[in-house]
């Protein structure tokens, strides 16, 4: 039975990318998120991700800012939130926490 890849979007194609890459940082560290190894996670050849990033550097960079956004985001949302008296300061702590444990921001300041 032949398995038919489903065409991503260029979007979709670099956010997969992203994705994968996040969860190598966070299972193995910085030193497992390569183009070889991001490529063999979404099912694309290490050229489609080459593609998209140009580079290992420009999937680095491009990982740094998702997850700086993502980060951003959160905490900022949460502060909004405090300041508006909906939700507990302590939650912030929390959610700063998962940012850097398991989320994946310790390992990248560790890059």
């Amino acid at each position: 039975m032949t398995s038919l890849r489903k065409r991503l979007s260029p979007a979709e194609s670099r956010d997969a990318a992203l994705d994968a890459a996040r969860a190598l940082l966070v299972e193995s560290g910085p030193q497992a998120v390569t183009l070889k190894a991001v490529s063999a996670r979404i099912g694309r050849t290490h050229a489609n991700v080459l593609h998209h990033f140009g580079s290992a550097e420009g999937l680095q960079k491009a990982l740094i800012a998702r997850i700086a956004e993502d980060i951003v985001g959160t905490i900022g949302a949460a502060v909004l939130r405090v300041r508006a008296g909906d939700q507990d300061p302590r939650e912030v702590v929390d959610l700063t926490f998962d940012a850097f444990g398991k989320n994946g921001a310790g390992a990248l300041a560790s890059w």
